[in-house]
């Protein structure tokens, strides 16, 4: 099995401070967007890595959720509300706790990576995008204007 990082764009959270509840959606500051990625063939998607461009004092407990079809919007720091043909259309949830300071600055200055390993198979006859919403599970108090990057590995069949 061949083995890749396949990435979304990074996107810029919204400009504010407001502290995420559990199960808040953190949202770019363009709420029609939505994570993308493109996966080919057949395969797993093996873990997922988020890089926060800041290193708050309560680190993040996020859980990436991917769909096969694109889900409904949520707005930043909205709580995931899915529907039911949303959750049929679930692949797995990633649950992203191990996480490392990659820059010890305090606050904007410093960034996180947070990232975990599940194994979710996959198979399609062309590309197909799969669409992702990143989740918060603590209450979190993020740095306003803050990057965020999703990252996730996958390998496909020979």
């Amino acid at each position: 099995m061949l083995s890749r990082i396949v990435r979304a764009a990074a996107y810029t959270r919204p400009a504010n401070t407001t502290t995420y509840a559990q199960h808040d959606v953190m949202a770019p500051v363009t709420t029609s967007a939505l994570l993308e990625f493109a996966l080919r063939d057949s395969g797993a998607i093996f873990g997922a890595r988020v890089l926060l461009g800041a290193n708050q004092t309560t680190a993040p407990a996020l859980r990436l959720y991917l769909f096969e079809d694109p889900p409904a919007v949520t707005a930043d720091n909205a709580p995931i509300a899915l529907s039911d043909a949303e959750a049929q259309a679930l692949l797995g949830i990633i649950d992203l706790s191990d996480v490392y300071v990659a820059n010890a600055g305090a606050g904007a200055a410093g960034a996180v990576i947070c990232q975990g390993v599940r194994t979710i198979p996959f198979k399609h006859k062309t590309t197909k995008l799969v669409y992702g919403k990143l989740v918060v599970n603590n209450a979190y108090v993020p740095t306003s204007g803050e990057l965020v990057e999703v990252a996730i590995y996958v390998g496909h069949d020979d």
